[in-house]
């Protein structure tokens, strides 16, 4: 036996060990039994539980191990030496039992992964199956096959996952080719298609039926396809049918497409605080040229093209790690959200580097313009991609051509665009609001780096790597590490398949800005944990790297949180109706209930006290009202915060004093959740709220709702 196999015979029969420990915990329903409860003594009684049972549970821990490895050393032995597929396969079922063990101790759920997966991988252990990154399809394969079994029976959860994985695992013995299984995803989309037992059939069959493809149709069309319609097949908004609105966040859309829908102009009369897509814009295109007015209609339309974002992640993945599987893992591990603000910005990133891999001028120039398009619909991350973009023309020889394919593309994206607002004779106040954002940040800023509490609790070395591990923690040490390529690729001269991880890192860095305001991990976790994917491909793509390579996908495997979604998985799927009770329909989507009780008191006072030119005066950050009370808002910018400066109060004084028509004034009551920061709209804006008590007297109270009626 060579020491490569004796290796691997000690891990087979660690395997075993493991699983006769995994058996000897499903043994402990049986020696807690209570035989005579009369005869137990103390509190182990009063359970009805054997007070004996205790002793011998931990004898059987212990004895079950040794005799599972002295039993199983003559498999140990042949599976030393078989193919690395049985090898897998074997430790796998033992880690799958130890799993499950965990999970809920059944005795015949503990032992049957290794009854249906071992004696396959003993029989046929020396077959060649050749095994490569293609077949990690396999995954969106057995996502696909299990819900649709949750779907069509309704057998015991555990029972259905086994028997994705032996069905899959059996097939992949006659078939090598799953380019157009990951397909199956889309007749699970419950969002678009509903529930029926025709698309769980119609999608087994995507499945199983040998449907060749090339490696193209699974990077280019699969492989995207399953990432963006995977949250429609399993996330709570497919389930209920209806989206959750966040009442304050929807606002800052919704308010400025009602205002365009009232005849207003972008940024002149209606001022988007991210960036004219993301706020507004892409809403008012649905509601004007799409028929889109109901609340549920409009976020729908809004958040499917914000699941773009699952795909633009996956071509930056794919680009930075040359690794369609690592892509596809990398989308899986973050949980994708549907966020529109990222998704052009990891698009063009996907572009900078595929341009620069390939040398491309062209590419880099398409990656420009993007950019535009990222800035246009959220102006912080557009910039952090235009610090990527500036990066990869340094990086790229010669860099003359790379820095005049940028400007064309930027200009050839800028030019349409800066000519239609000026036809629309909003350029200049496109111009002047955008660049007087930067001014607004210190009005939401929330203070110094808080650390997340798993590493207030692990801050002494080395124990806070333990820390690293865990989310959102992770999410800080990936921004750490994104730092630390950065600077190395700085001060060294980086070799060329380490750049497109510079590239991205700078991104990553830059994002930070986001999280030194705000605390939002979520633009770290959009292009950090790609970046961790792409630097373990890396590693595991050199032969002097792959050892650290495999320890990092181990513990990447670890933080996955893979009995967590699992069991999120199975509930969603099998989920029928809404069943919060904190949350009701309103206008097609779903509403807190206190939010709706606002909205239905204020829609049926201002239905007997306003006229349909008259409108209100809104105090209290609810901008999302506007919208579903069909009302033209009197000023540029909703949130008090926006307006704290003395000019900008001024100027909403100013706007108030021109419209008489503004008859209504809502003020937050006592301890209003709606506030930035906690901080009361009064103390934010003085000169503003010194105006509304001169010009108006309080008139209606109920609940949350408070009115003030002009009085001059």
């Amino acid at each position: 036996m060579t020491e490569s196999e004796r290796v691997s015979f000690y891990a087979c029969n660690l395997a075993f060990a493991a699983l006769g420990f995994a058996a000897a915990m499903a043994t402990q329903p049986f020696w807690t039994r209570a035989a005579n409860a009369s005869q137990l003594p103390g509190t182990m009684r009063t359970q009805g539980l054997d007070a004996r049972g205790p002793f011998w549970f931990t004898v059987t821990l212990i004895i079950a191990p040794i005799l599972a490895a002295i039993l199983a050393r003559r498999v140990s032995e042949m599976i030393a030496t078989a193919q690395m597929w049985a090898r897998v396969t074997t430790w796998a079922a033992c880690a799958g039992s130890v799993w499950l063990a965990v999970i809920s101790p059944d005795i015949l759920y503990v032992l049957a992964p290794v009854v249906l997966f071992v004696p396959i991988a003993v029989a046929f252990h020396s077959r060649e199956l050749a095994f490569t990154a293609d077949d990690v399809a396999l995954l969106p394969a057995f996502l696909i096959v299990y819900f649709a079994l949750l779907d069509l029976t309704d057998a015991d959860g555990r029972l259905l996952l086994i028997a994705a994985v032996w069905l899959l695992f059996v097939l992949r013995f006659f078939r090598t080719n799953f380019a157009f299984a990951p397909l199956g995803i889309i007749p699970l989309a419950r969002l678009p298609f509903g529930r029926h037992v025709v698309l769980d059939l119609l999608a087994l069959v995507i499945v199983f039926v040998p449907l060749r493809g090339s490696k193209r149709v699974l990077t280019w069309i699969a492989f995207p396809a399953f990432v963006y319609f995977f949250p429609l097949a399993c996330s709570i908004w497919a389930v209920e049918g209806m989206p959750r609105v966040n009442f304050f966040e929807r606002g800052q859309s919704l308010l400025h497409a009602s205002n365009m829908m009232h005849g207003a102009r972008a940024y002149r009369d209606t001022v988007p605080m991210h960036g004219l897509l993301e706020d507004g814009g892409l809403d008012f295109l649905f509601m004007r040229y799409a028929g889109a007015h109901s609340a549920g209609t409009v976020v729908t339309a809004h958040d499917l093209v914000g699941q773009l974002n699952a795909p633009a992640m996956y071509a930056m993945t794919a680009a930075a790690s040359a690794s369609p599987a690592t892509a596809l893992l990398a989308v899986l591990f973050v949980n994708c959200p549907a966020s529109l603000r990222c998704a052009f910005a990891l698009l063009a990133l996907a572009l900078m580097i595929t341009a620069y891999r390939r040398q491309s001028p062209r590419l880099l120039g398409y990656a420009a313009a993007v950019v535009v398009l990222a800035c246009l619909t959220s102006v912080d991350f557009g910039v952090y991609a235009l610090f990527a973009l500036v990066v990869t023309a340094l990086l790229m020889t010669p860099r003359g051509k790379a820095f005049a394919s940028a400007g064309i593309g930027i200009l050839a994206a800028a030019i349409p665009i800066a000519l239609l607002f000026a036809i629309l004779g909003i350029l200049g106040s496109a111009i002047t609001r955008t660049l007087a954002l930067p001014r607004l940040g210190p009005a939401y800023n929330l203070g110094f780096f808080a650390a997340p509490k798993a590493l207030a609790d692990l801050r002494f070395f080395p124990d806070v790597l333990l820390a690293f591990l865990q989310r959102p923690s992770m999410a800080v040490g990936v921004w750490i590490a994104a730092v630390a390529v950065l600077a190395v690729g700085i001060a060294m001269r980086a070799p060329s398949r380490l750049v497109p991880l510079i590239i991205l890192a700078v991104f990553v860095a830059a994002t930070g800005l986001s999280y030194a305001e705000r605390h939002h991990l979520y633009g770290i976790e959009n292009g950090g944990y790609p970046l961790l994917f792409a630097g373990v491909a890396l590693l595991l793509s050199d032969d002097r790297t792959r050892v650290v390579g495999r320890i990092a996908a181990v513990l990447l495997l670890i933080t996955t949180g893979i009995t967590a979604d699992v069991a999120v998985f199975s509930s969603v799927r099998r989920q029928e109706r809404v069943e919060d009770a904190s949350v009701t329909p309103l206008g097609g989507a779903l509403f807190e209930k206190r939010d709706a009780e606002y909205v239905t008191t204020l829609r049926n006072f201002f239905a007997q006290n306003l006229g349909p030119a008259e409108t209100f005066f809104d105090f209290t950050n609810r901008g999302l009202l506007f919208y579903l009370l069909d009302r033209r808002c009197p000023v540029p910018v909703n949130e008090v915060a926006a307006y704290e400066s003395l000019a900008a109060q001024r100027e909403v004084i100013e706007h108030l004093e021109k419209q008489p028509e503004v008859r209504y004034a809502l003020i937050p009551p006592p301890n209003d959740p709606f506030t930035i920061d906690g901080v009361p709209n009064s103390e934010r804006a003085p000169l503003v709220w010194a105006y509304l008590q001169q010009h108006f007297r309080p008139v209606f109270e109920h609940g949350a709702v408070v009115v003030w009626k002009r009085v001059d």
